[in-house]
């Protein structure tokens, strides 16, 4: 087992140790995992979901976003968010709005994307299914609402 990380040890100076065999535990960075063009993992766990880096971020949901760029169990072919002491699995459609919850697109926005993608589904249908979602996400402390 190799161990690394944003803190301590890096393990980008023993890439050429790793084998297959190896587990290898990293501990990664919103930043980080922005920077990854599509990263997976075996194992995934957020650790972290406090409105540390919204700085960067600009919204909640943003970090969000980036956080969850982690979700595909290649195990069961669902998407996940794992966040401390709970789990959250994502239908197809549920893992649409994360992808598009960057802090960029509004609600409208996003039902309008969604609308296109599940054409002949009716708007005002897919317009309740991510109200729903959000405000689930809400009340699990995931995103916070905004005026």
């Amino acid at each position: 087992m190799v161990v690394g990380g944003n803190i301590g040890e890096t393990v980008l100076d023993r890439l050429d140790e790793l084998t297959p065999e190896h587990w290898v535990v990293l501990e990664l960075s919103s930043f980080q995992l922005e920077s990854c063009a599509r990263p997976h993992a075996r194992i995934a766990a957020v650790l972290n979901l406090t409105p540390d880096h919204l700085d960067r971020h600009g919204s909640m949901a943003a970090y969000v976003a980036a956080k969850a760029r982690l979700r595909w169990d290649r195990q069961t072919s669902r998407y996940l968010l794992l966040y401390p002491e709970r789990g959250l699995v994502l239908n197809p459609t549920a893992a649409d709005v994360v992808q598009l919850c960057t802090g960029e697109h509004t609600v409208a926005a996003i039902v309008e994307r969604l609308a296109e993608k599940y054409a002949p589904q009716p708007a005002d249908a897919i317009e309740r299914e991510v109200l729903t979602f959000l405000h689930a996400m809400v009340d699990r402390g995931l995103i916070r609402s905004e005026p």
